[in-house]
């Protein structure tokens, strides 16, 4: 795909440089290839083979409900590391390593969820994951995908009733789909949501 659009394949897919179709995507603000690309990535997505376990925090909610909130980030961590070791070990592969990539956000911030997630890793007796950071400029297919689900994810999660042709495709790839809220999708602290 990156080669029909670009003649190489070292673009990196980036959810928000896409949307504002900026560097390399600027080539977006042609409408029909815009939309020639958004079809072809939807197919994409639609026919690949993997499970999405996600969670949205929502911040300000957090900051209400809870006198001394917990960090978002390590919250969102942990219980995304609970739902995958969950799913890993319905799949007989728990004891398994399990590489967890995530994009590097600094050296501080770096740091700052190695801790929490070494803490997370204690405190739940889960031994069979690692951390590893990546920075964004890297052609990791993983995290990429990662970063083109994140955003519909999140304007669902803001706003259900709006028009969200790509969390459409995504639903489907949630852990225990269709009874996946909870399981796939953790919504903290809880709210009702529509499907």
């Amino acid at each position: 795909m990156k080669f029909d659009f670009w003649g190489h394949d070292i673009v990196v897919f980036h959810s928000h440089r896409i949307r504002k179709q900026r560097d390399e995507f600027r080539i977006f603000t042609n409408l029909e290839t815009q939309e020639r690309f958004l079809d072809r990535m939807n197919e994409i997505i639609s026919q690949l083979p993997f499970k999405i376990v996600a969670t949205a925090i929502d911040k300000r909610d957090l900051k209400t409900q809870y006198n001394k909130p917990e960090n978002p980030y390590e919250l969102a961590l942990e219980f995304c590391l609970e739902r995958a070791h969950h799913f890993l070990h319905h799949l007989n592969q728990s004891k398994k390593l399990t590489h967890l990539v995530v994009e590097s956000r600094g050296a501080k911030e770096d740091k700052d969820l190695e801790l929490a997630f070494r803490r997370i890793m204690d405190k739940k007796g889960m031994s069979s994951f690692d951390i590893v950071f990546a920075d964004k400029r890297v052609n990791s297919a993983g995290l990429q995908l990662a970063d083109l689900v994140a955003h519909p994810i999140g304007r669902h999660v803001i706003d259900p009733s709006q028009e969200n042709r790509a969390f459409k495709i995504l639903e489907e790839k949630f852990r225990e789909y269709p009874n996946y809220h909870a399981k796939g999708l953790k919504i903290f602290p809880s709210k009702s949501i529509g499907s």
